[in-house]
C-alpha cells in the first residue's frame, strides 16, 4: 500500500475548506475524507480518471466524497499526490 502526500496546494485547499465549516460539518467532511484516502490506498488506480486533466493522464484520478468534494491524485511510483481537493461544483482544471 503506498503512502499519502498532500502537494502544498492540495493541503491549502483543504485547510481553506476547514476553515469554512461549522464543527458538525467539519466532523462530516473528515470521516469522509479519511474514507476517501483510506479507499485510494487500498485501490488506487479503482477510480476513474480525472476529467479535468485536460492531458487525459491516466495516472490522474478522481475521487468524489462527502457532499461532493472531488480528490485528484496522481499515482506515483513511491506514493500517492494529493494534488487538489475541489468544493462541490467546482470545475477547475488542472494543467
Amino acid at each position: 500500500m503506498r503512502s499519502v502526500e498532500w502537494a502544498s496546494g492540495a493541503e491549502a485547499q483543504r485547510d481553506s475548506l476547514r476553515l469554512e465549516m461549522s464543527p458538525k460539518r467539519l466532523e462530516r467532511f473528515e470521516a469522509a475524507l479519511k474514507q476517501a484516502l483510506e479507499q485510494i490506498q487500498m485501490f488506487e488506480e479503482s477510480a476513474p480518471i480525472a476529467p479535468i486533466s485536460r492531458s487525459g493522464r491516466r495516472d490522474v484520478r478522481q475521487v468524489v466524497f462527502g457532499e461532493g468534494y472531488r480528490l485528484i491524485y496522481v499515482i506515483l511510483p513511491e506514493h500517492l499526490l494529493i494534488l487538489s481537493l475541489l468544493p462541490p461544483g467546482s470545475n477547475q482544471a488542472l494543467d
